[in-house]
């Protein structure tokens, strides 16, 4: 076996010795040889080609789980390909960071203004998600929303809490026109056509809501996508949710996430040729409100401009935030370029400091008349 010292495996490779010396620490490639009683470690030629493809991979920022599994497969390309992948997905995230920074270095501004929202009763569909899924998952409802709803009254609305996290809850919904033929302001999506750009979902046939589809890729609201497509696992888990009916009128009223406190509406016994019949759920009504309101032009994966501003704008006038947040979507893709979107951003707010102006008490002193 020809060993060659560190040292002149080190030139023959390119590299330095503090850097072999480094990729022994790191179990990366282990010397041929270690002297027992100097400590020199030792080399072969046939170890050349893991040095240089090591020292290629961490030029590539390639993490070290990642050269493991491309020294340790006998046919690297998968692994390879599975790291050009993720610096890709990388690459892209590196390119909506950029554009944002220069939205905000060319001083665009968000107008904002303060109305009274009123009350909205929309047919809608929830699901909880990951920071990361949250684009796919909304695509997903709102396919899912498009699949059961017969006729109904643009704009699309997406619901999101304040708080951005793991395992929150989304809602997309839309005013629902029973009985209503398609005409001006009434849209009957076409099955499988969608309604500007999103996809019909159709229903399974059993359960309260269809299948989440590991493929399915609408377009991303809520920026967490290119505003164009969203694809991958959804790992998202989808429920068609009602509210709480008042226990007098039987109406609705008040917004119940789902798997709390909100309930379904009974199934009905009766069979379908395919299946269970699916239950309309109960609608959801978000009540009147004091709403901070924005228009955001450009693509889902830069409201986060909007939010900022919206947010700003509201702490600094003393006022406080009540979500969930509402978005609408006026313009959306398969209308428009995803820098021709547009999307109105609801944030309720509460003044802190005002209240309700006291009852008088009744005068002892006053007789009826």
């Amino acid at each position: 076996m020809d060993e060659l010292t560190i040292g002149r495996f080190a030139r023959l490779c390119r590299l330095s010795v503090k850097q072999l010396r480094h990729y022994d620490e790191l179990g990366l490639l282990t010397p041929a040889r270690v002297d027992a009683f100097t400590g020199y470690r030792y080399y072969t030629r046939a170890q050349a080609r893991d040095a240089l493809t090591i020292a290629l991979l961490r030029e590539a920022d390639v993490p070290l789980p990642g050269i493991r599994a491309v020294l340790a497969a006998p046919d690297p390309t998968v692994a390879l390909t599975t790291e050009r992948d993720r610096l890709a997905a990388r690459i892209e995230r590196d390119r909506e960071r950029l554009a944002v920074l220069t939205r905000l270095a060319s001083g665009a501004t968000h107008e904002i203004t303060l109305v009274d929202e009123p009350a909205l009763i929309l047919a809608f569909e929830s699901g909880t998600t990951t920071v990361d899924g949250l684009g796919a998952t909304v695509g997903h409802l709102i396919g899912t929303l498009l699949g059961r709803t017969h006729a109904w009254r643009p704009p699309m609305w997406g619901l999101f809490p304040l708080d951005i996290a793991d395992g929150m809850t989304v809602t997309v919904g839309a005013e629902r026109v029973e009985g209503a033929a398609a005409g001006p302001g009434v849209t009957e999506p076409e099955s499988g056509s969608g309604w500007r750009g999103w996809p019909v979902e159709p229903e399974s046939g059993s359960g309260y809501a269809a299948d989440p589809d590991p493929t399915f890729g609408p377009g991303s609201p809520h920026g967490l996508a290119d505003g164009s497509q969203a694809g991958g696992a959804l790992g998202c888990e989808v429920r068609a949710t009602g509210v709480e009916p008042d226990s007098d009128s039987g109406s609705v009223s008040g917004f119940g996430p789902p798997g709390r406190g909100s309930h379904l509406a009974e199934p009905d016994s009766a069979s379908g040729p395919s299946g269970p019949v699916r239950p309309t759920p109960a609608p959801l009504v978000l009540p009147a409100t004091r709403a901070a309101v924005t228009l955001h032009h450009g693509p889902y994966n830069q409201l986060s401009l909007a939010y900022y501003a919206v947010l700003s704008w509201i702490h600094e006038r003393g006022l406080r935030p009540v979500g969930p947040a509402r978005e609408s979507y006026l313009v959306t893709p398969g209308e428009a370029a995803p820098e021709e979107l547009i999307t109105r951003v609801v944030i309720p707010v509460e003044d802190p400091n005002s209240r309700p102006e006291p009852t008088p008490a009744p005068d002892p002193n006053r007789t009826e008349e």
